[in-house]
């Protein structure tokens, strides 16, 4: 940020009630030395690369927010580092990589928001998964994983103990080792099922490697904000998006995944497998929430929707979709299989077609 931000944000800081700390380009040792934070509520730092330590134990019994960033990115914490912070409710340690998370974790009985996203290493050497101190984190709201790529682990009995938590981010944690079926006992690995036990869940956004691990019982009914992925796909544009790649069309997803698809505002397939309709009569809707529709890759597809359904044909179809993308769909032939309703595609603005040899009709 620059100076002239962080000098109005310290003219805040001299007439604030609530004590509070940014710090921009110190080194941790000249920090730790002052007691300026010692009665904060509010600690945000930007540390310049250095070797210093972060000091054994942080003394601030009232901070509620900590924030944490260091040039260097690695840095080990303390595992007594968290001890006196018990009213901690936001920790943000984003982009940083870590040897090991402390032990002193399991202190942090008041936290509701956890970001470690773009923590990277976060599997490396010390870390094989979730630590088994977020155990405690009962009242946590939001866990932020984003970007963790070397994440394997996932314990059933950390994610079943996350009773009240509202928003879970795991974009770009391809490699989590999601059990098939449900464990047994506390040390599996958990299922995707197992979210089903987060009554509280409202926003989800997850990239699950392969489709396989979806089980048929998920649901995803609570859900009003999500980003589902599968396939190591990447990037969204809306608030409901539903991406599959390298899929098999043909595969029993269960209700869970054909409700996203009628719910959904995005829709992405690529590189798909396994039939030649793509929104096949098993799945029959009126997508009256769609925005954005993209196909690509999929060389096996012959049309596009069963538009042959009365029912569908009643209910129109597509009223809000502003964005239509067809690419390298070499037997495409039709977007419609069947009759054209009446009036499709009315609030269409961008419209792209490309490598597609046998299209004979659009509208």
């Amino acid at each position: 940020m620059h100076d002239v931000f962080y000098d109005v944000v310290r003219e805040i800081e001299s007439k604030d009630p609530h004590p509070f700390v940014v710090r921009q380009v110190v080194g941790l040792e000249e920090w730790s030395e002052t007691n300026e934070y010692k009665n904060c509520t509010f600690i945000s730092l930007h540390c310049k690369a250095m070797d210093e330590q972060l000091p054994q134990v942080l003394v601030c019994p009232e901070l509620h927010f900590f924030l944490l960033h260091i040039d260097k990115y690695s840095l080990n914490i303390p595992n007594t580092f968290f001890q006196w912070i018990k009213r901690l409710q936001v920790l943000d340690l984003s982009r940083m990589d870590f040897e090991e998370l402390p032990s002193s974790l399991n202190s942090l009985l008041n936290i509701r928001t956890l970001r470690l996203d773009g923590c990277y290493d976060l599997a490396g050497s010390g870390i094989q998964g979730l630590p088994d101190e977020m155990v405690q984190f009962s009242n946590l709201r939001l866990l932020n994983l984003n970007n963790c790529e070397k994440l394997k682990v996932i314990p059933r009995i950390i994610l079943s103990s996350l009773s009240r938590l509202e928003c879970l981010d795991m974009i770009g944690c391809s490699n989590s080792q999601w059990a098939v079926v449900e464990g047994d006992h506390s040390n599996a690995n958990a299922c995707l099922s197992d979210l089903n036990h987060l009554s509280c869940l409202t926003t989800l956004s997850i990239t699950i490697s392969y489709a396989e691990l979806l089980p048929k019982d998920i649901l995803f009914d609570n859900l009003t904000r999500y980003a589902i992925l599968i396939g190591n796909s990447r990037g969204f544009r809306s608030n409901k998006a539903l991406k599959l790649h390298k899929v098999n069309r043909g595969l029993d997803f269960g209700d869970g995944i054909i409700k996203l698809l009628e719910r959904s505002e995005e829709l992405v397939f690529s590189e798909l497998s396994g039939t030649k309709l793509l929104l096949s009569p098993s799945n029959r809707m009126s997508f009256a929430k769609l925005k954005h529709l993209d196909v690509r890759e999929s060389y096996d597809i012959q049309h596009i929707i069963d538009s042959t359904d009365q029912q569908f044909m009643e209910q129109g179809a597509f009223p809000l979709l502003e964005s239509l993308f067809h690419w390298d769909l070499e037997k495409l032939e039709e977007v419609w299989h069947g009759p054209i309703p009446i009036g499709p595609f009315g609030n269409l603005k961008t419209l792209e077609m490309s490598s597609c040899p046998k299209l004979r009709y659009l509208l």
